[in-house]
């Protein structure tokens, strides 16, 4: 048995498939069988299979002409009229920007398919830029628009104004935490998230250290009574998960009896709105201990990028 403080990760990789790999690695703790190029055919799988939670943690954002950007922002209002969920955000002041996650842009566009709605045809270019993620582009006949041809600018979060970063700016963290904790945090929409697996991890063996990993609770004593009592009782969990497993129960099976404080891994990727939002509910005094703890660790990582954006949130240190 092996236990640990919290912490949190910003993952910072820029190439879409790559920070897509790391995120829906985690679920199965196979970050090992990362190699160059795998992320391709890790993408590609994932989307053939219909898993596309994953893929919401790439954020692309576009800047348009202003004619080609009325046009898109009409089509995604009629969709919403019609009963289409459509997420992409838009901006219209001081420029037109419009950004979302790769699957939010997958919808849209299967939307306009079923709805027979043409857009912009400059917007192919999502698909010469990220082929694995929008193979559809190459031959969709939505686009059948045209007109005066007005380039689309890719936009990374240093190049947004200020005002822009707000909305269209995301960030992906990777918080180890306990399973009490995690459950707090996948509360929180709008957001992505990727999560350990206990269902598919099998502590049991070696990549694991055949051990369980627990998060040390942050209002006991360490060499107080009730500490000692946690830790008797989380021995006394890993005994029992590693016996279900001695007569055959598999790993999905065996982790009934797993407590809250076991460690876990959950990827979240949010724009800096929502990590607002994260913020000012769990950093404040009421909210649960262990959870302040960690939300304080993404404030003080927020706030080193953003100053302006986090400086406000109350609670920190």
């Amino acid at each position: 048995m092996k236990i640990i403080e919290p912490k949190v990760e910003r993952i910072s990789e820029r190439d879409p498939l790559k920070r897509i790999e790391i995120a829906g690695r985690t679920c199965y703790k196979s970050e090992s069988r990362i190699t160059e190029g795998s992320a391709e055919k890790f993408v590609k799988d994932a989307i053939d299979r219909g898993h596309e939670s994953v893929i919401e943690h790439a954020n692309i954002i576009i800047t348009m002409g202003t004619f080609d950007a009325v046009l898109l922002f009409n089509t995604v209002s009629a969709l919403k009229l019609i009963g289409e969920t459509i997420m992409l955000r838009i901006t219209e002041f001081p420029r037109t920007v419009i950004s979302g996650n790769a699957r939010m842009w997958r919808d849209f566009f299967r939307a306009c398919l079923r709805h027979k709605l043409i857009i912009p045809s400059n917007i192919r270019v999502l698909g010469e830029k990220h082929p694995i993620l929008f193979p559809e582009l190459y031959f969709t006949p939505i686009f059948e628009y045209t007109r005066k041809y007005f380039p689309i600018t890719f936009l990374d979060n240093e190049h947004l104004m200020d005002e822009e970063k707000l909305v269209h700016a995301c960030e992906t963290f990777r918080i180890t935490c306990d399973r009490g904790v995690s459950h707090e945090i996948v509360r929180h929409r709008p957001a992505s998230y990727s999560q350990e697996s206990t269902r598919y991890c099998n502590y049991s063996k070696s990549g694991f250290g055949n051990e369980l990993t627990f998060i040390s609770p942050s209002t006991l004593e360490r060499n107080g009574q009730a500490y000692r009592i946690w830790e008797r009782d989380c021995d006394r969990s890993e005994s029992a998960y590693f016996d279900l497993l001695i007569e055959g129960c598999t790993s999905q099976e065996a982790r009934a009896v797993l407590p809250n404080s076991l460690k876990t891994e959950v990827v979240m990727t949010a724009d800096l709105r929502e990590w607002r939002h994260f913020l000012t509910l769990r950093c404040d005094p009421a909210a649960h201990p262990d959870m302040r703890v960690v939300a304080k660790m993404l404030q003080k990582e927020l706030r080193q990028r953003y100053p302006g954006i986090f400086k406000d949130i109350e609670g920190g240190e």
